[in-house]
């Protein structure tokens, strides 16, 4: 669902806005929703302003803004989870390869750079504490199989 919520609110502009859909003002429209709604994930009203981490909203994001880039993104995120077992760790690598990704292989517009940059940061200070306890080895692992009592 929360990876629906990230793609929805991109594709709102195509039902808000009568504008063309190559256009940086479309982008810019774009962005701005995806903001919106990923905050909005991060920072619920109705909670308290204490919400999820916002990864999966991202991805929903990436998808509706990028398909190429979410994809490679997806992709780091699966290999960093089998070769470490930290789904923390997972979502700041893919996190940290959205800007890296988009400003080198796919974008020339700036708006989308600064917005993956921002994203990259926000990603990283809301797993403040998951990085705390991964250098602390504290943070859990994944199991990938469980013992058998037979």
């Amino acid at each position: 669902m929360d990876v629906l919520k990230g793609f929805l609110a991109v594709k709102l502009a195509y039902i808000m806005g009568d504008y063309d859909s190559q256009s940086p003002e479309f982008i810019d429209f774009e962005l701005a929703l995806a903001v919106c709604g990923l905050l909005g994930h991060i920072f619920p009203v109705f909670v308290g302003f204490r919400g999820g981490k916002g990864v999966a909203t991202m991805l929903g994001i990436l998808i509706a803004v990028h398909p190429q880039a979410a994809l490679v993104c997806a992709s780091a995120f699966i290999l960093t989870l089998y070769f470490s077992g930290y789904v923390s760790l997972s979502s700041m690598v893919s996190g940290i390869l959205f800007p890296i990704v988009i400003m080198v292989f796919y974008s020339t517009n700036s708006s989308i750079n600064i917005f993956s940059l921002a994203m990259a940061i926000l990603i990283l200070v809301t797993h403040q504490r998951n990085i705390e306890r991964i250098i602390r080895k504290e943070e859990s692992r994944v199991r990938w199989y469980r013992k058998r009592f037979f």
